[in-house]
């Protein structure tokens, strides 16, 4: 009997093997800034939770680093929502709030798993 296996991610386009790379070797981190009840169905290993709600508060860059002590404001940060549209005012407050370095990704959090990037285990 042969068992269907499931088929490989697709391709992953240029930008998206930059990203892979640059989190491996930790040169990038990964914000979600989708909201926290959308985050509890599912999030990207490599992601942390950074809610764009939050930045439109107003949140400043020691206040994120306060609040999320793993972010550091210097590296490469690119930035994911559900689908592709939060990107862009995050990527501005971000950038606003002293982050120089910032990447909004038109690929959401589905594609993105599509991609092959992992899900985050349940805790």
């Amino acid at each position: 009997m042969v068992v269907a296996s499931a088929p490989p991610p697709p391709l992953l386009p240029p930008h998206l093997e930059d990203l892979r790379e640059e989190l491996e070797s930790g040169e990038a981190q990964l914000f979600d800034v989708r909201e926290p009840g959308e985050a509890a169905m599912g999030m990207l290993r490599s992601a942390d939770l950074v809610p764009l709600s939050a930045l439109e508060r107003g949140l400043q860059k020691a206040q994120i680093v306060e609040r999320y002590p793993q972010v550091d404001p210097a590296r490469l940060t690119y930035v994911h929502c559900a689908a592709g549209i939060r990107v862009h005012p995050a990527t501005a407050l971000l950038q606003q709030a002293g982050f120089e370095r910032v990447v909004p990704l038109q690929e959401g959090y589905a594609a993105l798993l599509q991609y092959g990037f992992e899900p985050k285990e349940e805790e």
